[in-house]
C-alpha cells in the first residue's frame, strides 16, 4: 500500500482554493475560487496535512490549530507552504480559514478537484 513520508515528492494534482485577500475581511465577501497545481510547489518545502472536514469538532479544535500555533517554527525550518486538504468545497474551506484566522499563514485550505490515482495515499489521522 502506498504511503507518504517526509521528503517524498508529491504527485501532480490540481486543487481549487480561495486565496486570502483583505477584501475577505468583509464577512459578506465570498472570494473567487482559483485552480492550484502542485507544480507551483516544485522546489519548495511544503507541509501538507489532511482532515476529514472543515468545522467538524475534532478537526476544528484539534487538527488545524497546532499548525497555526507552530507557524513560526515551520518557517524557521525553511517551510515555504503549509496547506490542508479536506473534502469540502472551496467556499466552506475559505469560511473555515476565515473563522480560524489563517489569513496567509496556513495556505487557504485547498480542496482536491482532479487528482490522479497516484494521490491515493495511506494517511493516518
Amino acid at each position: 500500500m502506498p504511503s507518504v513520508k517526509v521528503g517524498d515528492k508529491l504527485p501532480q494534482g490540481t486543487f481549487t482554493y480561495i486565496p486570502h485577500s483583505p477584501e475577505l475581511d468583509d464577512k459578506l465577501a465570498c472570494g473567487v475560487p482559483l485552480k492550484l497545481s502542485t507544480e507551483e510547489w516544485k522546489g519548495k518545502k511544503v507541509v501538507l496535512f489532511s482532515v476529514p472536514g472543515a468545522f467538524t469538532p475534532t478537526c476544528h479544535a484539534k487538527h488545524l490549530p497546532p499548525y497555526l500555533e507552530k507557524y513560526d517554527q515551520f518557517k524557521a525550518k525553511g517551510v515555504d507552504v503549509i496547506a490542508v486538504l479536506a473534502a469540502n468545497d472551496a467556499f466552506v474551506m475559505n469560511g473555515w480559514a476565515r473563522v480560524e484566522g489563517l489569513k496567509d499563514k496556513v495556505r487557504t485550505p485547498i480542496t482536491p478537484v482532479n487528482l490522479p490515482n497516484s494521490w491515493k495515499l495511506t494517511l493516518e489521522f
